[in-house]
């Protein structure tokens, strides 16, 4: 009842402008999340393992001996590195998801849309997709951030994959919508080209 009543003070594209805008700040939080991270890098093993949980003499070598057997290897300063370079790379790439999500929730706010796929469906396919590509971010790093040792990127090319698949229905559709705004279009075919230009 209170969605109806919403719906009808603001409209369509207010709602959805305010639910993408609510939804950018769940990406804010992420890339905090991956500033902190920056600021005392961490693979999984460190983050959830406690030291007085470990010191257990069980006549076999405990995890926190097998883990200091894995730095001194060089395993762990090598997935360390590799995940570092990792989370830099999708900290850029999440900037570029919220700048999309923003300018498009501003313009939403303070245009009406005359093109015809401008009706219900369409909003609802963009309210759909833009949950899922939070969602989709909210799963891929805090997988990152459980990795051990074993940390290689190509273990996450199936999410990348798909939060970006994501991504180019998102910017399919606002494309349609801004067709007949010749400025709109060229910032939409613009932020396409500089987010995807270097991913398959």
């Amino acid at each position: 009842c209170d969605s109806l009543s919403e719906l009808a003070h603001k409209g369509n594209f207010q709602v959805l402008a305010d639910d993408i805008r609510s939804n950018c700040g769940l990406v804010d939080d992420v890339l905090q999340d991956i500033e902190s991270w920056f600021e005392d890098p961490q693979l999984g093993d460190d983050l959830f393992i406690d030291d007085k949980d470990l010191d257990v003499d069980d006549g076999y070598t405990s995890e926190k001996e097998e883990i200091h057997e894995e730095k001194s290897k060089g395993n762990y300063e090598e997935a360390l590195q590799q995940m570092t370079v990792f989370l830099k790379d999708w900290n850029t790439n999440l900037k570029m998801i919220k700048l999309l999500l923003s300018s498009f929730a501003k313009s939403l706010s303070t245009n009406v849309y005359k093109s015809p796929e401008s009706k219900g469906s369409t909003l609802d396919k963009l309210s759909a997709l833009q949950l899922k590509i939070v969602e989709q971010i909210d799963e891929l790093v805090s997988d990152i951030f459980v990795s051990d040792t074993t940390f290689n990127v190509e273990d996450f090319k199936e999410d990348t994959d798909e939060l970006n698949e994501s991504l180019r229905k998102m910017v399919s559709i606002i494309k349609k919508l801004n067709k007949l705004d010749p400025k709109k279009s060229r910032w939409i075919q613009v932020w396409e080209t500089k987010y995807f230009q270097d991913k398959s």
